[in-house]
């Protein structure tokens, strides 16, 4: 795991993608730390730009992770991994822990933002310091979630635009719930696509077109079920469920309300620690194949 780590954290430097984007995330943190305390709010609080700053990270981690499994299956060195000596949990660990040293650097440089901040004004140290963790939480789940997505994906090509497409998705997650209808058809379509979802994965973990309809066709009877048996439960499902997913919505609440929500950073953990299983799974799924 140790090698795997080293190789990876030094190509990060050598090719310069990771002091670019440890450069603009704390140039933008830096802009949004001015605007929101000074500009808008007219408060010394650092914790309200990060919920605005969170958004590099739908390009940030896709850029960082489609490197990790689909470039080596692009150039080919992937049977070349598989036939070493080693588990697949520890070089999928240790190409993580690449990604999240890489993710930590901003972060501990953010550690400093709130003491300037105390040069203008009262600071609440811990408010700061606790969302800036949960900040950097967030940054492990997306990532954990954006390897998974690599090692599935053809090339570092695809792995990006479905990275980006889906952590934008999930960042648009938190204007949707707001205003979507709760409707119990609205919640019964939101589902069905859910499923489809589901089925989607399924198929990408196994390569098993059966097992993934079969699958599909259990929850869609289940769902149909649901909906005669228990109609009501659908009502008003979606703003729920969506809240629930979106991994954006706890760090604009903690930001907003200053407070660190033991919960959601729960959460963040393990998203990314079944990701991180996940990514093992297809591994080990690839490597025996």
């Amino acid at each position: 795991m140790n090698a795997v780590y080293r190789k990876e954290l030094k190509g990060y430097f050598t090719d310069g993608i990771g002091l670019i984007l440890i450069a603009v995330e704390l140039a933008v943190a830096c802009g949004f730390m001015w605007m929101f305390n000074l500009g808008v709010y007219k408060v010394s609080a650092f914790e309200y730009a990060l919920s605005p700053v969170s958004f590099v990270y739908t390009v940030a981690v896709p850029l960082l992770t489609m490197r990790l499994f689909a470039e080596e299956k692009k150039q080919g060195t992937d049977r070349l991994l598989y036939s070493l000596p080693l588990k697949m949990s520890g070089v999928a660990l240790g190409k993580y822990f690449a990604v999240l040293t890489v993710l930590a650097v901003p972060a501990v440089v953010m550690c400093a933002y709130p003491l300037v901040l105390s040069l203008f004004g009262a600071v609440n140290f811990k408010s700061a310091y606790a969302c800036i963790l949960a900040f950097f939480l967030l940054g492990a789940a997306l990532a954990a979630v954006g390897m998974f997505i690599s090692s599935v994906c053809a090339g570092p090509g695809s792995a990006v635009v479905v990275s980006i497409a889906f952590f934008l998705a999930n960042y648009l997650l938190m204007s949707f719930e707001d205003n979507i209808t709760g409707s119990r058809l609205a919640s019964y379509l939101a589902l069905i696509g859910v499923i489809a979802l589901f089925g989607w994965l399924l198929y990408l973990m196994t390569k098993n077109s059966l097992l993934a309809c079969g699958a599909v066709c259990v929850l869609a009877a289940a769902l149909i079920a649901l909906n005669f048996v228990k109609p009501e439960l659908l009502t008003g499902l979606i703003p729920g469920v969506l809240s629930a997913v979106s991994l954006f919505r706890p760090i604009s609440v903690m930001a907003t309300e200053t407070t660190f929500d033991v919960k959601a950073a729960a959460v963040y953990i393990s998203v990314a620690v079944f990701f991180i299983y996940l990514t093992v799974a297809a591994l080990e799924r690839r490597r025996w194949a």
